[in-house]
């Protein structure tokens, strides 16, 4: 038999807390933070549960009028890293409207229209599907590799294909990338 003892493991605390956050922030969470100030693109590689996602949306208090996208690599951590966004934006009274985008839930927006077709006005204004809210504000949308794929890559139906582009890529959110 083969025993495996692991030792206690510990990430440090960052020396400050600048967003006077409820949990004192690790050390890596204050420098993935400080980097997106800088750089479009930082990676994090953290173990799991030392909270890389914390970290990424650190950078929404920066970000305040502006449409932000989440990339999940699953729908089952899309489900899970939407809960966490929601649960952050509201304990910090943050301005967005996090938005989850799957497939299934793209199909039961209109079912009358392509699929391609309501992303695109899910985009645009998602007050078109939420009749009783009466301010826009900015989103936070949360989608899955695949929607962003069919997308970038133009995979959408031929009418739908140049706007989601757009929505994406020129006018569309800042990335987070998770």
């Amino acid at each position: 038999m083969i025993q495996v003892q692991l030792l206690p493991h510990a990430e440090k605390l960052a020396p400050e807390n600048p967003l006077n956050l409820a949990r004192h922030p690790l050390l890596h969470q204050m420098r993935t933070y400080r980097a997106l100030q800088n750089f479009p693109v930082v990676m994090n590689t953290y173990n799991t549960g030392t909270g890389k996602t914390v970290a990424s949306l650190l950078h929404l208090f920066d970000l305040r009028g502006q449409n932000v996208l989440f990339i999940a690599p699953t729908n089952a951590l899309l489900a899970q890293h939407a809960e966490d966004i929601e649960t952050f934006v509201r304990q910090y009274d943050l301005d967005f409207e996090v938005l989850r985008v799957t497939a299934a839930q793209i199909r039961q927006l209109d079912p009358q229209q392509r699929p391609g077709s309501a992303l695109h006005h899910l985009i645009l204004n998602y007050l078109r599907y939420r009749p009783r809210e009466v301010r826009r504000k900015p989103i936070i949308m949360v989608v899955n590799p695949d929607i962003f794929y069919y997308a970038l890559f133009a995979r959408y139906h031929q009418h739908d294909q140049r706007n989601l582009m757009e929505d994406f890529i020129y006018n569309g959110p800042r990335k987070l990338y998770h």
